[in-house]
């Protein structure tokens, strides 16, 4: 793809940065580029953990509609 404005790649830093992280372009060694992006891992919230602490717990999915 060529010619673009380069809003999307814009607004993936601002999203990345705003989260903590990075994202950046870089040659790929087959030519053209590899899109980074790196975010900081986070624990899930305890209220959707297991009782026992491990997290192990899935989570729970709403009802669909009739």
């Amino acid at each position: 793809m060529k010619g673009g404005t380069g809003l999307g790649r814009a607004l993936v830093q601002r999203l990345a940065r705003a989260s903590g992280g990075e994202a950046a372009l870089r040659a790929a060694a087959t030519g053209g580029l590899d899109a980074v992006i790196s975010l900081p891992s986070a624990s899930p919230p305890e209220s959707l953990g297991a009782s026992d602490g491990s997290g192990s717990r899935p989570r729970e999915r709403p009802a669909l509609p009739a």
